[in-house]
């Protein structure tokens, strides 16, 4: 997709490379977040500069799986062909309101990453900045993070509530493209599960038997084990080591003392955590 920048885009180039560092972008849904990122990460990396994404849009990420937060250092132009995560953690859920506090911890986490590896990170968010949920969402972000610009694209004010909170950091309020097309909840249903299908489709996949007393399990940070009678068939699951996700995997069968489940990856070594969630394929 060709990306067409708006002329205030162009200047923000220069006012980030002015002061380099983390560059948080907030908006709407259908604000244009992830066409705005991709233009600053192409023009940085003409510039011969290592630029980190982290994804942290869990129901529509561009970098990474839905479900998922994730994050890639691009070193070159070449890497931007490759626009796809190197890392992620699965979170369990596209509705960043159900594990608002594992959202903002995964991502602090991907930024001091980022930070030590590049000389830019620009973060994507998620759509949700109305109410009280989304206000909080945000500033917890935010204030986790402590970013040295914040990227605001708005149609009139609708940010202003999450801005007034904000103090110590660049903030460059951008108008949204008329450009931005708007999709519908229908295409937006659609586009997780082609992501999910190409991610299961494009890899031999695996079958696993685990037993439930050799590994821990989790649903929402509690530890848990896994019942036939909690009708888990078809969830997704995240196979991690520690906080990171080495791949996914679908439940086929929960019995009295095993989890079997399919997932792309070669072996269950170094995998200490299974992570439930509430996504089914």
């Amino acid at each position: 997709m060709k990306i067409i920048p708006e002329v205030k885009w162009k200047n923000l180039i220069e006012d980030l490379n002015n002061i380099r560092g983390v560059s948080m972008i907030i908006g709407a849904t259908d604000s244009g977040k992830s066409s705005l990122l991709k233009y600053l990460l192409k023009e940085l990396l003409r510039k011969n500069l290592v630029t980190s994404v982290i994804d942290s849009d869990v129901g529509q990420s561009s970098l990474g799986l839905p479900g998922t937060v994730s994050m890639r250092i691009f070193y070159n132009e070449h890497d931007f062909d490759k626009f796809t995560f190197e890392k992620m953690s699965f979170v369990g859920t596209i509705n960043p309101a159900m594990n608002m506090s594992t959202i903002i911890s995964i991502t602090s986490k991907m930024t001091k990453i980022c930070k030590e590896n590049s000389d830019f990170v620009l973060i994507d968010t998620s759509g949700l900045i109305s109410g009280e949920i989304g206000k909080n969402l945000k500033i917890l972000k935010i204030k986790s993070i402590q970013p040295e610009h914040i990227i605001a694209l708005q149609r009139e004010n609708e940010l202003e509530n999450i801005l007034n909170f904000v103090e110590n950091i660049y903030v460059h309020r951008i108008p949204v493209s008329c450009m931005v097309k708007i999709r519908s909840r229908e295409e937006r249903i659609l586009y997780r599960k082609i992501k999910l299908k190409d991610y299961f489709s494009n890899s031999k996949l695996n079958n696993f038997i685990v037993s439930k007393n050799s590994i821990i399990c989790y649903y929402k940070k509690n530890s848990f084990i896994p019942k036939y009678a909690d009708c888990l068939q078809g969830k997704l699951i995240g196979l991690n080591y520690n906080d990171e996700t080495k791949a996914l995997g679908i439940v086929d069968e929960i019995d009295d003392g095993s989890i079997i489940f399919t997932s792309p990856i070669d072996s269950l070594k170094n995998i200490n955590k299974i992570i439930f969630g509430d996504m089914k394929i």
